[in-house]
């Protein structure tokens, strides 16, 4: 991936719209749509989102390998390049890699909405299970409702008396 591509993918990580994109890097925002387009490429995927997400998760894998020689890292916070006054605070070191307060809450955020949607996952199953053995109740019921209303009906016919006579 070129610097530019992985320039910005890490403003893209770190939340940035094209626009701000394109106002940090000094290029258009159409040239940094462009570049967008063939990350997404790259990476396989279809949104900004989605991309942003390989970005952190390639730089969680990557620090939890103890290297810290490159990989992931360097693809999403380049070390030969200067970083931005105006995009943010920069205060945090990793590896020898500056990395931004900003994307440190964003992965927190994202490891957060992740833990969250995992458990709304199984919840939703858990309800799905429920509703499911409902309609089994409910299936049951329906036939057992049907089979007494046949009984009755054939009870009704057997034991009714007889029409009184005429002159009555």
């Amino acid at each position: 991936m070129s610097m530019r591509r992985a320039e910005v993918l890490s403003w893209l990580a770190r939340g940035k719209s094209n626009l701000d994109i394109a106002e940090i890097l000094c290029i258009s925002p159409r040239t940094a749509h462009k570049h967008l387009e063939r990350i997404f490429v790259k990476l396989g995927v279809d949104s900004r989102s989605s991309a942003a997400s390989v970005a952190l998760k390639a730089v969680a894998a990557d620090r939890g390998d103890g290297e810290g020689g490159g990989g992931a890292e360097a693809l999403v916070f380049p070390r030969d390049r200067s970083l931005d006054a105006r995009a943010g605070r920069w205060d945090v070191r990793r590896n020898g890699v500056l990395m931004s307060e900003e994307l440190s809450e964003l992965s927190s955020r994202l490891v957060a909405l992740e833990t969250a949607l995992a458990h709304q996952d199984r919840t939703v199953a858990e309800l799905n299970d429920v509703i499911a053995s409902q309609w089994r109740r409910i299936d049951a019921l329906e036939r057992q409702l049907a089979r007494l209303r046949e009984e009755f009906q054939t009870l009704g016919h057997r034991d009714a008396p007889e029409p009184p006579p005429p002159h009555y």
